[in-house]
């Protein structure tokens, strides 16, 4: 898990940053078109589920975009490493909680030995 949930979370972070760097060029492009700023569809939603799927890498770059400086879209020199480093740390969390379980537990074959009357 330590290796799985930062390659398929830096995956889907990345198509995020893609998209939202895709769709900030259309609204850039639109210039102040929109009265009350750009629908929620589809232009702000993968800054959100970008903020959703990733809360704890967001606490630890902002302050570090903060004191470099960082804007939009440039945060996320800052963001990327952070997500990574995130899931990196569930997944050995969860790799350390998995391998704890199944060393308290007695595989079945073990068991049913264990029952069998010696002698």
């Amino acid at each position: 898990m330590r290796y799985i949930l930062p390659a398929v979370m830096g995956l889907v972070s990345a198509v995020l940053m893609v998209w939202d760097l895709h769709n900030q060029r259309i609204i850039m492009s639109m210039g102040m078109a929109w009265d009350t700023g750009a629908p929620l569809w589809p232009y702000q939603t993968p800054d959100t589920l970008l903020f959703a799927l990733n809360v704890p890498a967001y606490l630890i770059a902002t302050p570090i975009s903060r004191l470099l400086n960082l804007l939009v879209p440039k945060h996320y020199f800052a963001l990327y490493p952070a997500i990574l480093l995130w899931w990196w740390l569930a997944g050995l969390y969860l790799d350390k909680r998995f391998v704890r379980e199944r060393l308290g537990k007695p595989e079945p074959r073990q068991s049913c030995f264990a029952c069998w009357p010696s002698g």
